[in-house]
């Protein structure tokens, strides 16, 4: 077995690509570094997608353990009380495992735009639009969608999808793949790294980005956020935050049932090696 924990913050984590151009990237790159320092992960659709694990065997094992505790992570989630908790908690477990695929990247980044006061923010997944035929295919990819116009919206029949196309204003946040730019950049990145989202642009469509429901945070939601999870925002609290974190049950955001002995059990499994007292990537 090999021994795995000094490369956590190596080959694996991306690093961000960014202009100083505006206030609004630097704010928004901002958020994706801090992101990305705070919550160095392991992820094995990005070892699969770049074919890493074909050349490393400690990388196969990686991606082999990444995609049981992402597996197990979401089983664990969707048995909570309901969908805000369960996405309260999600912080704390990505924390705490070190593994999350590009969903998992895009709620964080949410939340910390959410905890941040950002305006105008919404979960996107990436997709395939044909004009001509008005036709629209998602891929495996979620980002985070700061500013987008509404006339950048396309119409593809149904009424109910929200649809963006070439936003000259639109900033994508891809705290996953480490970038950070105007929408209109990225889809020129996205079209020629179409593996990374294991989708293909077949002829006539080009890059969109379709809205995702996300969860709602409330006042209080923030609250227990920013007292749990300080360095995912830019933010004090406030007297309001204090108090009510004081008063509030904590046991219903605890992750402590989360059983240590799942993540111990697939990295034996996997090959990799343990420390005398370590059950995660610590």
């Amino acid at each position: 077995m090999q021994k795995i924990d000094s490369c956590i913050n190596t080959s694996i984590q991306p690093t961000v690509n960014f202009c100083s151009r505006n206030r609004e990237i630097k704010m928004a790159d901002s958020i994706c570094r801090r992101v990305m320092r705070e919550f160095p992960v392991y992820s094995n659709t990005k070892i699969e997608r770049n074919n890493i694990s074909q050349h490393s065997s400690i990388h196969y094992k990686l991606s082999s353990y990444a995609g049981n505790m992402v597996s197990e992570m979401r089983g664990y989630l969707s048995q909570q009380a309901s969908k805000t908790i369960a996405k309260i908690k999600q912080v704390g477990l990505i924390k705490q495992i070190k593994v999350a695929n590009c969903g998992e990247m895009a709620d964080i980044t949410y939340t910390a735009c959410k905890m941040d006061k950002q305006k105008n923010v919404e979960l996107l997944t990436l997709g395939a639009y044909n004009r001509k035929a008005k036709t629209v295919r998602t891929f495996d990819h979620t980002v985070v969608g700061l500013n987008f116009s509404e006339k950048s919206r396309v119409d593809n029949g149904d009424g109910v999808l929200k649809i963006y196309s070439n936003d000259r204003k639109g900033i994508i946040i891809d705290s996953w793949l480490g970038m950070t730019d105007y929408a209109s950049n990225l889809s020129s990145k996205y079209k020629n790294n179409q593996h990374l989202f294991n989708g293909v642009l077949k002829d006539g469509e080009s890059i969109c980005y379709i809205t995702i429901k996300p969860v709602e945070y409330k006042r209080s939601d923030i609250a227990v956020l920013k007292n749990m999870y300080p360095e995912l925002t830019k933010k004090k609290l406030n007297i309001f935050e204090r108090l009510y974190y004081k008063f509030v049950n904590k046991n219903k955001f605890s992750i402590d049932d989360f059983s240590k002995n799942v993540a111990i059990s697939h990295r034996r499994n996997a090959g990799l090696k343990l420390g005398k007292t370590q059950t995660y990537f610590e």
